[in-house]
């Protein structure tokens, strides 16, 4: 304990590990209180909570098995069956742009189940660039995402003025690994100018677009 406050310091060579660690202390992680379980029960221990959490977020959280087409308000279908995308010419990225990317990077993002952060990767060495890169181009030639990338760490937030002992008083964020996210940011930027220039998405549709009218 004695190396670690003499190790702190509000300078960047530290990371500003003296900040960190007294905003750590001004707020204290609260622990998740017992939770009632559906059939009336108490789950107390981290196990128990764990458990009863995932049920509940497994009977929340369905995937969407319709066969129907999707319609907007008007009753309109999004995208039908007869429908085709245009033919996706999408470039390899460069190691310019990972690197561009990994320097975007927010220092307070919390790590995934990997415990990658944005700092390892931004000491990454020109050969470490060229690495994560050749894998984002092999991603786009086979197709292939890699599966580790899509398991998530979920952290449950309490609601504000929920009670905390309901289970339903909490909702779920999830922690993806930071290389994915970086993956999914190049890729947003080969799709977009083709979704704006093939009108793949209607007229109508106004989320998820950029700041521009049609």
């Amino acid at each position: 304990m004695q190396n670690y406050l003499e190790s702190l310091s509000p300078t960047e060579a530290t990371d500003y590990s003296l900040w960190k660690a007294t905003k750590r202390l001004r707020r204290p992680q609260t622990q998740i209180p017992p939770l009632k379980t559906p059939g009336g029960e108490w789950a107390k221990s981290d196990t128990q909570k764990a458990n009863t959490l995932a049920d509940h977020f497994e009977r929340v959280f369905q995937p969407y098995t319709s066969d129907r087409p999707r319609r907007n308000q008007h009753d309109e279908p999004l995208l039908t069956s007869s429908d085709t995308l245009p033919a996706i010419n999408i470039q390899k990225f460069t190691v310019a742009e990972v690197r561009d990317k990994i320097t975007k990077l927010r220092p307070t993002k919390a790590p995934a189940y990997d415990l990658i952060i944005d700092t390892t990767l931004k000491h990454l060495p020109e050969i470490g660039l060229k690495a994560i890169t050749y894998i984002y181009n092999s991603i786009l030639r086979t197709g292939y995402f890699p599966g580790q990338w899509k398991v998530s760490q979920i952290i449950a937030i309490l609601k504000p003025g929920k009670p905390a002992t309901e289970v339903t008083s909490h909702r779920p964020i999830s922690l993806l690994p930071i290389l994915s996210k970086i993956f999914e940011k190049l890729l947003l930027s080969r799709i977009q100018p083709i979704l704006q220039t093939s009108h793949i998405l209607p007229d109508h549709q106004f989320g998820f677009r950029r700041k521009t009218l049609p």
